[in-house]
């Protein structure tokens, strides 16, 4: 064997490892990542409405949503860094951890496999492909490690020090090796990052240029690995590659905007891979035995997390173990009535939903929740704020939060629907959506304009003892947080 093929396996095995760094990233570090931002802050408890001399600092949150609700996809880097490390994110699920954003790491694995192409002797080709997908990965691996946790770099050194106090290679040696390519990709990374924020920020005039000099180069590699390829195939790829640019420049890392992209890449990654060829890289058996058995090993992982991760109703803090629920099968065998399916796993909608359709006239103001799907003339009757973008305007208007409730109900409005998990869903550095949430329901607390009508979420009585539904804090210690609350403007 050569001494280009041996370098050739120890940089692929060196890619390989870079990409696991983050797809099985280390559990003292990365337990949570994003997916609950905001645990400690639930309930506003018996806050007043914001003094005069704030009310200017929350007219900043009208209009807020779209960085709210598309950003998150993005991530919250430096703005060139955020784009060139959005497909690494999108895959890994490093700006936002969710199952619906779950589309596997497999492409991360394979693309250096199949940008490796002939063993040329000499190939400028070669060289430039290795070289990109070796920047890619330097820039992406620690950017995602560090906006997982929201860390600065010194941070960032700080809790991968703290790892290695806590754990050992013998006691966990993938943690152990994570923390430790972690740490080298950020120190690879750090002059990087000095030198992009010095030229980039939250916008800028070179993340655009420099994007599109990296399609332009990747387009000609690309070009030159299908060569040998008929002009159906070199034109589909064509295509394929300008939808993947016009996707990350406006699909802002919002996966289902680009699912195209990901069928359409599983499928030339498998040609790229396995197609018979004179000098490559491994032999067709071997090539096809990895493609087979890391494909079966990211099966395995995402059956069994798609089957284990869900969260009961029933017990907040109890994570299913297995893939059948009993009330779903007892209601599909009949045992069950719909109503008592419905009392089960999502305790209080009945109610709720009985007390919005007692009439179809009255106006409902839903902020989140898919309580208004069951709402009578719901296309007439429900107004959806889903993240609070109308709400701030109502306070800087009123100042009060009788007068608020007094304008929502001359209007013809006479319920409230809040997603008790709002607060959750705020990925953004300044919190903004989350000082809206905490001002809308002090604006609901302690109303003698509104009642609760229903709710989920389970307190224990700060009188009794006894477990009751309610909302705020004052009543009781939060047993359940719960998804939602219906108030009727009396």
């Amino acid at each position: 064997m050569s001494n280009s093929q041996n370098k050739s396996y120890l940089y692929y095995f060196f890619l390989l490892l870079l990409a696991l760094g983050v797809a099985c990233p280390s559990p003292n570090l990365l337990q949570a990542g994003n997916a609950a931002p905001n645990d400690k802050v639930i309930i506003p408890g018996i806050y007043a409405m914001p003094n005069t001399p704030e009310i200017s600092q929350e007219k900043t949150l009208a209009g807020s949503s779209s960085k709210e609700d598309v950003q998150k996809f993005m991530g919250y880097e430096l703005l060139s860094i955020r784009y060139l490390s959005l497909p690494y994110d999108t895959f890994t699920k490093s700006n936002i951890v969710s199952y619906f954003v779950d589309v596997g790491f497999l492409l991360l694995l394979f693309i250096p496999l199949v940008f490796l192409f002939k063993l040329e002797e000499k190939s400028i080709y070669n060289a430039i492909g290795l070289l990109l997908c070796f920047l890619f990965l330097l820039i992406a691996v620690p950017s995602a490690f560090l906006s997982i946790k929201n860390l600065s770099i010194a941070e960032g050194f700080a809790k991968i020090d703290q790892g290695f106090q806590n754990i050992s290679f013998t006691d966990a040696p993938l943690a152990y090796t994570s923390l430790c390519i972690h740490q080298l990709s950020l120190y690879a990374y750090q002059p990087i990052h000095s030198l992009m924020a010095v030229v980039s920020g939250q916008q800028d005039y070179i993340t655009y240029p420099l994007l599109i000099l990296l399609f332009s180069s990747v387009l000609m590699l690309v070009q030159h690995r299908v060569r040998a390829h008929g002009p159906k195939t070199k034109a589909f790829i064509g295509f394929m590659m300008a939808y993947f640019f016009l996707w990350l420049f406006i699909g802002a890392g919002i996966i289902w905007y680009g699912f195209l992209i990901v069928c359409a890449s599983y499928i030339l990654m498998i040609k790229g891979v396995i197609h018979n060829g004179e000098g490559k890289l491994l032999s067709s058996r071997l090539r096809k035995g990895l493609l087979i058995g890391m494909s079966s090993i990211w099966l395995f992982m995402a059956f069994a997390y798609r089957a284990g991760s869900y969260r009961l109703n029933l017990q907040e803090n109890q994570t299913a173990k297995r893939i059948l629920v009993d009330p779903i099968i007892q209601y599909q065998i009949g045992a069950i009535s719909a109503e008592q399916y419905m009392d089960i796993l999502f305790p209080q909608y009945n109610t709720a939903i009985a007390a919005l359709n007692e009439e179809d006239e009255s106006l409902v103001y839903s902020v989140g929740t898919f309580l208004s799907y069951f709402v009578k003339k719901n296309d007439e009757r429900v107004f959806s704020d889903t993240f609070l973008d109308f709400f701030p305007a109502l306070v800087n208007r009123f100042q009060d939060k009788t007068k608020i409730i007094q304008a929502l109900k001359a209007s013809g409005y006479k319920y409230i629907i809040v997603d008790l998990r709002l607060p959750n869903n705020d990925y953004t550095l300044e919190r903004s959506l989350t000082r809206k949430f905490v001002n809308l329901l002090n604006t609901l607390y302690g109303n003698p304009l509104v009642e609760v009508i229903a709710t989920d979420r389970v307190l224990k009585s700060n009188e009794s003892g006894q477990l009751i539904s309610g909302v705020f804090q004052s009543q009781g210690e939060v047993v359940n947080k719960g998804r939602f609350a219906l108030f009727r403007i009396k």
